[in-house]
């Protein structure tokens, strides 16, 4: 599809309209994508700072998914200074193929990069006891969360399942339970330290428990 008709180059040679005009939708897309890195890689670097100067009695550290996450923010980085240049030097780099040809690989890297941000975001959200656990005199710390050990109502070793649950009460009337399988790192690593919280690991049906438990 030729796009000369919707895109053309600014009058500095950056991406703009077909009036000549700055193209100020492909720069604010532009402007989302390093918003919303820098959020997300400042939060991770807090977090895990935090995370590696607690004081601990236990401590695993999920070297892989660090190294994923670091990874994905430095290509997310390397995308988004490729959009940066691709549109302020449009004319210079795409002139003889046209303008379409410039907004076709700016979109497409966004495209990358947004994808990128949702991988980011999966992995911080639903993989979060992979980047690694720490126990201390008073809690079970994530990167970012925490489950403090009066919280704590109950350990299931539930063998069906192949997975330990730690069940816990949040805010008043809130309830949860926090899996882990027990072929993983991190579920191994909880059966062997849940003691120092002051609980005791139980066999059981982890899902009967949780129906019944009361906050």
């Amino acid at each position: 599809m030729n796009l000369n008709f919707f895109v053309g180059f600014g009058p500095n040679g950056q991406l703009g309209t077909n009036f000549g005009e700055p193209n100020v939708q492909v720069m604010l897309v532009g402007v989302i994508l390093a918003i919303v890195w820098g959020i997300l890689s400042g939060m991770f670097a807090y977090y895990l700072y935090k995370f590696i100067k607690s004081e601990y009695k236990a401590r695993i550290i999920g070297i892989p998914f660090i190294s994923i996450i670091s990874i994905l923010s430095t290509l997310l980085l390397i995308d988004w200074i490729l959009i940066v240049v691709f549109y302020s030097e449009a004319l210079n780099i795409f002139g003889a193929k046209g303008p379409d040809t410039a907004f076709k690989v700016i979109i497409s890297l966004a495209a990358i990069g947004f994808v990128d941000l949702l991988s980011m975001v999966i992995l911080m959200w639903f993989f979060i006891s992979k980047f690694g656990i720490v126990m201390d005199d008073s809690q079970i710390q994530f990167l970012g969360e925490s489950i403090a050990y009066d919280k704590i109502s109950k350990v299931i070793l539930d063998e069906s399942k192949s997975a330990v649950y730690i069940f816990y009460s949040q805010g008043k009337r809130s309830k949860k339970r926090q899996k882990f399988k027990t072929t993983s790192v991190s579920g191994q690593f909880i059966i062997k330290n849940i003691s120092l919280s002051g609980k005791e690991l139980s066999k059981g049906n982890a899902d009967e428990y949780f129906k019944n438990m009361e906050v």
